[in-house]
Parts: C-alpha cells; sequence; structure tokens
C-alpha cells in the first residue's frame, strides 16, 4: 500500500563549489542555485522509500536504481496543528549523500529542505535547497 507520493516542482538555494574538474579556481564559492525544470517524487510503501528524479526532459529514474541506499531515518506524523516531518537520507556509494527533510501538513502539503554533498565527479559541490511539495 503506497503511503506518500510528494511530488516536488522547483528547488531554489546556493551551492557552494570546490575548484577543479569542470570548475574552475575563479568559480570557486558560494553561488545561487536552483533546479527550475524536473523535479523529485518520493515516495514510501511501508518502510521502503525511494526517490525518483524527473529531469528536465521529464525522465524518470529512481535513485535506487542508480545504485543508491535509500534509509527513512525519522517520522514524526502531523497531530493537531503541528505539521508532521519525515528525514530521508539517500548514500551513493560512488561519492555522494543527500538528505531530504520534509515538514507536511495533514493533508500532505508543505516544504522540503534538500541537501547534497557530491565528493566525487567532475564537480565537487555542496547544495542546500528548499522548495514546497504536495501529495
Amino acid at each position: 500500500m503506497l503511503e506518500w507520493l510528494l511530488r516536488v516542482a522547483v528547488l531554489g538555494g546556493y551551492a557552494y563549489f570546490f575548484p577543479g574538474g569542470l570548475v574552475p579556481s575563479d568559480q570557486e564559492g558560494w553561488q545561487s542555485d536552483k533546479i527550475s525544470k524536473g523535479g523529485i517524487i518520493f515516495t514510501m510503501d511501508g518502510e521502503k522509500a525511494d526517490i525518483i528524479i524527473r529531469d528536465a526532459l521529464d525522465r524518470t529514474r529512481s535513485v535506487k536504481e542508480d545504485g543508491a541506499i535509500v534509509e527513512v531515518l525519522h517520522v514524526n506524523p502531523s497531530a493537531g496543528l503541528l505539521k508532521g516531518t519525515i528525514l530521508i537520507m539517500v548514500y551513493f556509494p560512488a561519492g555522494a549523500l543527500e538528505h531530504y527533510l520534509f515538514q507536511l501538513d495533514k493533508m500532505g502539503a508543505g516544504r522540503v529542505v534538500w541537501g547534497t554533498a557530491k565528493a566525487a565527479g567532475p564537480i565537487i559541490t555542496n547544495k542546500l535547497m528548499v522548495a514546497d511539495c504536495k501529495k
């Protein structure tokens, strides 16, 4: 039984870029960053969670299909006027870590803060973004 299917559209925030690879030394540091096309879809079936990435061409892929390990670290359901929270960690053995912190009302609407740290590949970066989401 599918418990959650949350859709996130535009993510906006900041990224820190380390020099090297595709990042010239004069572009090192903090920069405003956003993902305006594509988005993420969070699914949870029982205790099995997955993050589905939708790219700018509207193609989808599961992070688990990319070899990631997805762990639900915390679930706190909404109660009364309080919004509930869900904390997810995604670990890519190739050198990346992501976290998703959702704060949702009883209808599944709210915000997500997404952080990612990439320690391998042509762009070494750390990002923190926020977006509205809905069920």
